[in-house]
């Protein structure tokens, strides 16, 4: 099971990674993504460097098990701000899928990395 859960974790880190650069370097898509949630262009980096963050710790975590539940825990924070974004704009229920599913997915990284975090704090 370690094996899957370091390999769903490179995964979302390079998802996030792409995602978060993609809003750094304001690809096209994401910029029209702001304008519709209806957030300032501003805002747009700062996302983007929140989620480079958390995938640098989901990343970082595979040398460091412990540092991946804090990533982990960054990144679910970050999924239920989505989940806040769309529910505000009202947005149709298919727009709410990715975030559910990532939150899903930093949550199960998390938990299965909860044991090192804790004993390296112990």
């Amino acid at each position: 099971m370690n094996i899957v859960i370091s390999v769903l974790q490179v995964l979302l880190g390079l998802f996030f990674l792409a995602a978060g650069g993609s809003k750094i370097a304001g690809v096209e898509t994401q910029v029209k993504n702001f304008e519709h949630w209806q957030l300032p262009q501003a805002f747009r980096p700062v996302v983007g460097g929140v989620e480079v963050l958390g995938s640098l710790g989901l990343l970082v975590g595979v040398a460091l098990p412990w540092f991946t539940a804090m990533a982990g825990l960054w990144l679910a924070a970050v999924m239920i701000g989505a989940l806040f974004t769309h529910a505000r704009i009202r947005d149709a229920a298919n727009h709410f899928m990715m975030p559910i599913v990532l939150l899903g997915l930093a949550v199960l990284v998390t938990v299965f990395r909860w044991a090192a975090f804790t004993a390296h704090f112990a």
